[in-house]
């Protein structure tokens, strides 16, 4: 290789590459930075423009690992512990055997209106409502939970022929919000959903926070690439992401016509 080619391939390493990187990392970071979006509307759900979800790690690589000490990458997602401590009476009164009771729709209500950043909350009475027949509640509810909550994800669930499946029960749903405080992962902060369904469209709706996501439930989570040591969290562009869809094999397929 020529002396002046040498220099400028060299050149190029300090120069081009951090560029690339710095432009690159702008991209990542902005998948939790969603502060001048819109309000998700209830009512536009079908409109809503989700994309796919994709694998991202919490764990440092092994060469910053070396060069900060630290293991996992604090992406700065720290709720305030107000926030939180209502969060997980709420995550309670999910995983409750009387969460269809009344004194449950009280509570989540007071929930709901003690902080204008619970999404959680309605988004609960919501199901609440769906499991009492109480559509208009339901959708008011729906309509709040969205309108607060940072990010929401989205899932089809179709029958064995990729027909959808409306109103479908969905079973009990979770995701895990994964902190990271003083290098340690503080695994605390989940958002349960019981008696899940899907909508009119067949599409399962939830609100989330926007931040690396865990799926509790397997058979809803998209499938992990073929390695063993596969970031188990999940990440998308913008407010909704888009999981991959469901088959429900048990799905009651239309008898044959004699």
């Amino acid at each position: 290789m020529r002396g002046p080619t040498l220099v400028y391939a060299t050149l190029s390493l300090f120069v081009i590459v951090p560029i690339i990187v710095f432009f690159a990392w702008q991209v990542i970071d902005a998948d939790f930075k969603n502060n001048e979006n819109p309000a998700l509307d209830w009512a536009q759900r079908a409109e809503w423009p989700a994309l796919a979800t994709t694998y991202k790690s919490l764990e440092r690589g092994v060469m910053s690992q070396a060069r900060t000490g630290e293991t996992y990458k604090d992406y700065e997602f720290h709720p305030d512990a107000e926030l939180v401590a209502s969060i997980q009476r709420c995550a309670a009164l999910a995983a409750s055997p009387v969460f269809l009771e009344p004194v449950t729709a009280e509570n989540l209500r007071l929930e709901t209106d003690a902080r204008a950043d619970q999404f959680y909350a309605p988004a609960l009475l919501a199901l609440w409502h769906e499991q009492h027949n109480q559509t208009d509640e339901a959708n008011a509810a729906w309509a709040t939970a969205f309108a607060r909550a940072p990010a929401a994800l989205v899932q089809p669930v179709t029958d064995a022929d990729g027909r959808p499946r409306p109103n479908a029960d969905v079973g009990t749903v979770a995701f895990t919000f994964d902190r990271v405080e003083n290098d340690r992962i503080d695994a605390t902060l989940q958002l349960v959903y019981p008696h899940a369904r899907t909508g009119d469209d067949g599409v399962l709706r939830l609100p989330v926070f926007k931040m690396l996501t865990r799926i509790t439930d397997p058979a809803l989570a998209p499938p992990r690439p073929n390695a063993p040591d596969a970031a188990p969290w999940i990440t998308y562009p913008g407010r909704v992401g888009r999981l991959p869809t469901v088959i429900d094999h048990d799905a009651e397929l239309p008898k044959a016509e004699d």
